[in-house]
């Protein structure tokens, strides 16, 4: 908007005003992208071969997950554990493309938390699971290192402490310990410590 004065009178000038829409969180990735759909936004269940729609497969759009082990699709189970991180960065950019995509489909998918919550506690179950075994081997050297450090992962301290655990983190937390005393106990008995 301007203001002038000329020769006894007053002009105002006004410019056009230019409306923009503010771009939604979920149409980073740019059009055609093989993880957006033709207007931009992120794909969420056509990536997946049994999530997708009839209609989108008509269309010509290509799932390319599984959920469930499918021969023919790429298995995002495997991938999610082949990944090996606590987290999830290394999975969101190998498996979406952009860690936004991934925290899309984390946040307002309610039927993909369900696998989501399934593998983190197959990965840490693994992880420990680990970190246990190469205890019990370094324990028969004496390198303090290695110990503190496998120690370290077994006892998640990685992850922040807080105060009391809810009742879910606690049944969590059995069936996770549950799962690492069966790996460690045929360990044992495989190298003949029990």
């Amino acid at each position: 908007m301007g203001l002038s004065v000329g020769q006894g009178w007053i002009t105002l000038s006004i410019k056009p005003l230019t409306l923009r829409r503010k771009r939604r969180s979920n149409m980073r990735a740019g059009k055609n992208s093989a993880y957006t759909d033709s207007v931009g936004r992120y794909r969420t269940k056509s990536l997946f071969v049994e999530m997708i729609l009839k209609e989108q497969l008509d269309h010509g759009i290509k799932p390319m997950y599984t959920l469930k082990g499918r021969p023919g699709y790429k298995d995002m189970h495997d991938i999610y554990l082949e990944c090996d991180d606590p987290t999830e960065y290394t999975f969101a950019i190998r498996c979406f493309g952009t860690w936004k995509h991934f925290q899309y489909i984390a946040s307002h998918c309610a039927w993909f938390e369900k696998y989501l919550v399934e593998w983190r506690e197959e990965q840490e179950i693994r992880m420990r699971s680990s970190a246990l075994r190469t205890i019990v081997e370094v324990a028969s050297t004496a390198d303090p290192k290695n110990v503190t450090a496998a120690k370290y992962i077994a006892d998640k301290g990685y992850d922040k402490k807080r105060g009391r655990p809810s009742k879910v983190e606690v049944q969590r937390e059995k069936r996770i310990q549950a799962g690492i005393h069966e790996d460690v106990s045929s360990d044992a008995k495989r190298l003949g410590l029990h």
